[in-house]
């Protein structure tokens, strides 16, 4: 890009000299105007050898002023186009400064020209890249206003343009924020939905482009969340293969989102709006979600997600989630928070994956009933209602009934045993029966007492007679021993209530 010809870092930028549609950004010293808004101060050699500058009684140019953290180092933005009223302030989700591009603005935005130059002249003379256009530059009286230009790209419409920050050497210092400043125009969010909703074609596909270049900073900004809402809800067709593209091109920071309640959120409603398009979108999400499927599914904000796609998305781009459920169903049943995921899983998967993972969850489900969180798992399972699934459980719980009643997770494993199939009331009443002491073991125990009521009343209702006799004439010669457990006491209550 060529930069124009009256450009000299000694006497300013005469804008007479530029198109109108080019636009011009200024780094430097301002001064208060008359109007009350931040306009940029007149150089001294300027003045002296009367080149134009911006001024206050000008109505050709719209100037926008913010301040940085430093103080004394505002910048500001002039365009010859009277029809701009507002410049969106769009910052990237790039965070570092490479030569096609400064943090804070897309990398298409703006070629250096004079500004480029003096930067290298002060890295020629000794100064480090961290105090580049810093304060001193200003604390020190310079004259010379350091200044940008781009011509607008086919495709960027110009009247939508990103403003630059004004430090080079050191770009992390400033966090993913908007400046701000009283008299400065912050990023005007109502205004871009009317134009995203609005008819203008060619300035609703501009600024479409310009924010999805910053639109990580749209997921994970609460204030602007309803702009993005508006942007996902408004991408059809090619607009949206890109924004999609965007998204899971980055990779991990579309990981990361995922764990942040708000990057959480914003995901499920770009789940929503790809459920209603085409399923290559569906199979790209959950081919990128699959890559840390157990980091998300163990944590309480981003198994949201998944379980989102598992809901709303169809079997075929749901089968890779399917299968990462499988790979890892053990890891997740002893999990805290992937319990309650593998059972939400075992609830939304469907066809013959379903059937593998209740299998390998019945498989070792004597391993998850000690489990703290693993004993939900096999009770979620059991409540199915799947015979085979069921009969496969309590075959590889037999003979550990009664230790199982004796812990607090174990205890409603074996209810829930008997609550599921007739076969499991009687493999565990004669378990139970098998020692003459172990009914008065139980009932005395503070989770065994609830296992025993549970055999009287299942043995009682499904007219096993045999096997509830049988539970009667073991507990009532220990009535005494029994009241004076708060678990005996339940029994005998029980007892008085089948009576």
């Amino acid at each position: 890009m060529d930069s124009p010809t009256s450009q000299t870092p000694e006497h300013g930028l005469n804008l007479s000299d530029h198109d109108d549609e080019e636009v011009i950004l200024y780094i430097g010293s301002l001064e208060l105007g008359k109007d009350g808004n931040f306009r940029l101060a007149p150089a001294a050699n300027s003045q002296s050898k009367g080149d134009a500058s911006p001024s206050d009684n000008s109505d050709s140019f719209s100037d926008f002023s913010f301040e940085t953290d430093e103080e004394g180092c505002p910048f500001t933005t002039v365009t010859r186009s009277k029809n701009i009223n507002n410049v969106p302030c769009v910052l990237s989700q790039d965070k570092s400064a490479t030569n096609d591009s400064i943090w804070g603005c897309p990398t298409f935005f703006m070629s250096t020209t004079a500004g480029d130059q003096y930067v290298s002249q002060l890295r020629n003379h000794g100064h480090d890249d961290q105090n580049l256009m810093g304060p001193k530059d200003y604390d020190h009286g310079s004259n010379l206003v350091h200044h940008f230009s781009s011509r607008p790209l086919p495709y960027a419409d110009p009247r939508f343009r990103p403003m630059m920050l004004h430090k080079f050497g050191n770009p992390m210092m400033y966090g993913p924020r908007i400046p701000s400043c009283p008299q400065a125009r912050l990023l005007d969010v109502n205004r871009m939905e009317e134009i995203i909703k609005g008819g203008d074609r060619e300035q609703k596909e501009s600024l479409v482009y310009m924010l999805q270049r910053s639109i990580f900073m749209l997921m994970l900004n609460r204030r602007l969340h309803s702009l993005y809402c508006v942007l996902v809800d408004a991408c059809e067709g090619q607009q949206l293969d890109s924004l999609v593209g965007r998204v899971l091109s980055g990779g991990d920071y579309f990981l990361r989102a995922a764990f942040d309640e708000q990057g959480a959120i914003s995901i499920i409603e770009l789940i929503r709006k790809v459920k209603r398009s085409s399923p290559d979108h569906a199979l790209a999400m959950t081919s990128v979600l699959s890559i840390r499927f157990m980091d998300i599914m163990t944590h309480p904000t981003a198994r949201d997600v998944i379980l989102e796609c598992l809901l709303l998305f169809p079997t075929q781009p749901n089968q890779v989630l399917y299968e990462k459920a499988i790979l890892h169903f053990e890891d997740l049943a002893t999990d805290k928070v992937g319990c309650r995921s593998l059972n939400d899983c075992i609830t939304l998967i469907d066809g013959d994956q379903r059937v593998r993972l209740l299998n390998h969850i019945a498989n070792v489900s004597d391993y998850l009933s000690y489990d703290q969180y693993g004993n939900y798992v096999v009770q979620n399972v059991l409540g199915l209602g799947n015979k085979d699934i069921t009969d496969e459980i309590t075959h590889c719980l037999r003979n550990q009934f009664i230790r199982l009643a004796m812990t607090k997770g174990g205890s409603h494993v074996v209810e829930k045993c008997m609550e599921a199939s007739d076969s499991g009331i009687i493999l565990v009443a004669a378990e139970i029966l098998d020692c003459p002491r172990t009914p008065v073991q139980l009932a005395r125990n503070q989770f065994g007492n609830y296992v025993i009521q549970a055999a009287l009343k299942k043995t009682k209702e499904r007219g096993y007679k045999c096997y509830y006799n049988a539970l009667v004439r073991c507990l009532e010669p220990h009535r005494r021993a029994l009241r004076r457990t708060a678990g005996g006491r339940n029994v005998l209550s029980s007892l008085e209530a089948e009576e």
